[in-house]
C-alpha cells in the first residue's frame, strides 16, 4: 500500500503496534512469523486471489452466471 502522508508525531500502524506488544510479551516470532507487514499483505492477497479463481472456475463450469450461491 502506498503511504499518503507521513505518520504524525509518534503515530504507528496497527502491525507495528501489535508486533511491539508481542515482542514485549516475548511472542514476537509467534506473531510475525518473521514476516513484515508487506509480506503478510502479499500473502493475504495471494490466498484471496487463488480462492477467487476457484470460485470463478466453479461458477463457469456449473453455468452459474449471476445467481446467488452458497459458499
Amino acid at each position: 500500500m502506498k503511504q499518503v502522508v507521513e505518520p504524525q508525531f509518534e503515530a504507528k500502524n496497527d502491525y507495528d503496534i501489535f508486533a511491539e506488544l508481542a515482542k514485549r510479551a516475548g511472542k514476537e516470532q509467534a506473531f510475525t512469523e518473521g514476516k513484515s507487514e508487506m509480506e503478510w499483505l502479499k500473502e493475504f492477497y495471494q490466498v484471496a486471489f487463488e480462492a477467487g479463481k476457484k470460485l470463478i472456475r466453479h461458477c463457469w463450469i456449473s453455468r452459474h452466471f449471476g445467481r446467488k450461491i452458497k459458499c
